[in-house]
């Protein structure tokens, strides 16, 4: 192998994404909407994320607010 490890992808529900962000179920499906948030995949009737790229989608955002206090 190259170094890479196997891992496998850990998806996540709205509910639990709620949770992580401290906002409603629907704000996430608002900021999805609007295009400001991962979209997910559909597992039969529901929505799920994975949780690394709401990792990633948190850390953007935290680099964009450092962004922008420094350019003060």
């Amino acid at each position: 192998m190259n170094g890479e490890k196997n891992v496998t992808p850990i998806f996540i529900s709205s509910k639990e994404i709620a949770r992580i962000l401290g906002i409603s179920k629907s704000g996430v499906f608002q900021l999805t909407q609007r295009g400001e948030f991962p979209v997910g995949i559909r597992v039969g009737r529901n929505r799920r994320w994975r949780l690394s790229e709401v990792e990633d989608w948190i850390a953007s955002q935290e680099a964009a607010m450092k962004e922008k206090v420094n350019a003060k």
